[in-house]
């Protein structure tokens, strides 16, 4: 039930108290259970959705990076290039154009141009 919320819900602010509460579990055995469930903690699930999510933005759209930050619940445009540069070893910039060359490199390829 917490996690379909996470899903649906991961560019607002959530709390682990919100969701033990919601799954009527102290904070400590709902953080426990949904680690044994799902494979890790809460934060690491919601931090893991909302970076899945920003970098099919990056990918996908032509939206700023700020407006991206915004919409996947990260606090600050520093706070979502802090994290894609530790996990990716890119900033988000570098991330969009690399995409953006490769499409371009695909759709050339596809042509015979």
């Amino acid at each position: 039930k917490t996690r379909d919320y996470i899903d649906n819900h991961f560019s607002q602010s959530l709390s682990l108290c919100e969701l033990a509460d919601m799954a009527y579990l102290s904070t400590n055995f709902y953080r426990m259970k949904f680690k044994e469930i799902i494979g890790m903690t809460p934060c690491g699930y919601i931090a893991d959705i909302r970076l899945s999510h920003a970098v099919k933005l990056i990918k996908t759209s032509e939206l700023s990076i700020a407006e991206i930050s915004r919409q996947c619940g990260f606090g600050s445009q520093n706070y979502l290039n802090h994290i894609i540069k530790s996990r990716m070893n890119k900033t988000p910039v570098e991330l969009r154009r690399e995409f953006s060359e490769k499409v371009c490199a695909d759709k050339t390829s596809n042509t015979g141009a």
